[in-house]
């Protein structure tokens, strides 16, 4: 439109929060137009910070896993340099000053609040981290057919077949393994036998997805 002329305005630094704005124009006559519908400004400060676990987090269906012994550090962005101080809060507790990196003793759902405060104190977005300690290494048993129990001894066939059964409830279960008369270990992929005549031992544990491993069992048998 002819006689239109744009215009900008510089404001000073704006503090974090909602403003309200509005304009109306003048022209060369000096009259004045109508103010426009108001508009909303909304000023936020990320003051990102991120959060470095000191051990990977295993994710299954959308949930976070991670084991008991597992630390974490919070830190600011190296894009942001205006971060003062972080603050954080874990389930239920109020904000407090970070001071170095979180433990989480207890199994089960947690979730660690943090936000960054600038030298000003205007406080950044809130950021969390929701995830589950697991702390339970999986069950494991092993089943298997043609045997013979004689008091403490239990006797099998060369044919016999050795089936191992893990299951865990938290993270899963990421590694099966036995080993036959304490040689090295084996990773189980399915039913095995022992042939060679005479006494054995079969020793089998498992581990988690986070890390946690079952105690080694160990059963005797004779071929």
């Amino acid at each position: 439109m002819k006689g239109t002329k744009s215009a900008g305005i510089v404001v000073p630094t704006l503090q974090t929060g909602k403003y309200y704005w509005h304009v109306s124009s003048i022209d060369e006559s000096g009259l004045e137009g109508k103010f426009s519908d108001v508009r909303i400004l909304k000023i936020a400060r990320k003051l990102q910070i991120e959060i470095v676990p000191d051990k990977p987090l295993f994710k299954k269906d959308g949930v976070r896993f991670a084991s008991l012994f597992c630390k974490y550090t919070l830190k600011p962005l190296e894009v942001d340099t205006s971060i003062a101080k972080i603050m954080v809060a874990v389930d239920s507790e109020n904000f407090y000053t970070y001071p170095q990196p979180i433990s989480l003793d207890k199994d089960g759902t947690h979730t660690i609040k943090y936000k960054g405060i600038d030298a000003l104190g205007n406080s950044g977005e809130i950021d969390k981290l929701v995830l589950v300690v697991d702390r339970i290494p999986p069950e494991i048993k092993i089943e298997f057919d043609k045997y013979v129990q004689r008091t403490s001894k239990c006797f099998i066939h060369p044919q016999t077949r050795f089936l191992l059964i893990a299951s865990d409830n938290a993270s899963g279960v990421n590694e099966l393994l036995y080993r036959i008369d304490n040689k090295e270990w084996l990773k189980y992929s399915g039913a095995f036998s022992i042939t060679q005549e005479g006494g054995h031992q079969i020793g089998f544990r498992a581990s988690d997805n986070v890390g946690n491993q079952s105690e080694e069992k160990v059963i005797a048998v004779i071929v």
